[in-house]
């Protein structure tokens, strides 16, 4: 898990586990990564063991976002 978080940087683009958008990386916080604001002005933390994979240059959920454990900060 080390690894991916290493290779996770702020403006990367995440992916959902179906290669759908979810939004560009904000930054990383201890085990979960902070995407940027959404339109509704919300950030979204995924935890790293959910998005354990690159796809490239993108983290890629490993699961699709509706079942992906989420958080709202």
């Amino acid at each position: 898990m080390a690894l991916l978080a290493a290779r996770i940087h702020p403006a990367l683009p995440m992916l959902g586990g179906e290669a759908r958008m979810l939004g560009h990386v904000n930054r990383q916080e201890r085990r979960h990564t902070k995407l940027a604001r959404d339109s509704a002005g919300r950030h979204h933390l995924w935890p790293l063991s959910s998005a354990a994979t690159m796809d490239g240059a993108r983290p890629t959920l490993l699961m699709p976002p509706a079942e992906a454990p989420v958080l709202e900060a």
